[in-house]
């Protein structure tokens, strides 16, 4: 980069300065979801196609993930943001206990110790159940 400077009182004179810097970007790794149950996929954002325990859909931002039970039809079970940003390698999940019921009303989404990069608060989803008599 050059930088030519002419002085507003003498328009012959001139000096120019000159820099040579590289520009590198630093991007931050990407990282995805460790976690293996039946049915039960980490999904980014609530979008179907997009798996996170896939290579292929890694992530290195702040992302809301839905835990999702694929049945017919597909019942979210809850959801809670990840830092993948501040992840130092994969989300481990594999002792996650999730799942959801929708014939008893009841759902669950337990860790006896979150990852760090998890938030604190998370969003349980409580099933309406249709099979209860409301009618009494």
């Amino acid at each position: 980069m050059s930088l030519k400077v002419i002085p507003k009182d003498d328009p012959n004179y001139s000096e120019e300065i000159s820099w040579y810097f590289r520009v590198k970007e630093k991007t931050k790794p990407f990282w995805k979801i460790l976690f293996s149950s039946p049915n039960i996929v980490p999904l980014l954002n609530g979008e179907e196609n997009i798996d996170l325990t896939q290579e292929e859909n890694s992530q290195n931002t702040t992302e809301w993930v839905f835990l999702t039970k694929f049945s017919s039809p597909g019942m979210p079970i809850g959801t809670f943001q990840v830092h993948f940003d501040e992840a130092t390698g994969d989300i481990n999940l594999l002792s996650l206990l999730a799942d959801i019921d929708v014939k008893s009303g009841k759902s669950i989404l337990y860790m006896r110790e979150w990852p760090k990069e998890i938030e604190r608060s998370k969003i349980l989803f409580i099933p309406k159940n249709e099979y209860s008599d409301t009618s009494h």
